[in-house]
């Protein structure tokens, strides 16, 4: 995920290490892994295999947004600590 040009890597950082952002991803986690508890316990089977397949499709779509998201933001983070680091060892 690209930074807009607006935003340097710090401030991409402390946002990212806010308590708020911290507690919105913690939630986002959380929706992935219930979505999977419910999964596991058969709650998206539906009342013939047309529903089944429409609620287990919806469940897996939610899951996938939910994990790229995550890792979109892990790979930011990543880059924005080289770029930092490379910044410090330019100096």
């Amino acid at each position: 995920m690209k930074l807009p040009s607006d935003y340097g890597p710090e401030d991409f950082l402390g946002w990212l290490r806010n308590p708020i952002t911290q507690a919105f991803l913690q939630g986002l986690d959380a929706d992935r892994l219930m979505l999977m508890e419910l999964w596991a316990k058969k709650r998206f089977v539906g009342e013939n295999a047309d529903q089944s397949l429409f609620l287990n499709a919806e469940a897996l779509a939610k899951v996938a947004t939910i994990d790229e998201i995550l890792l979109n933001l892990e790979e930011s983070e990543a880059e924005a600590q080289k770029e930092i680091k490379r910044r410090q060892q330019e100096k």
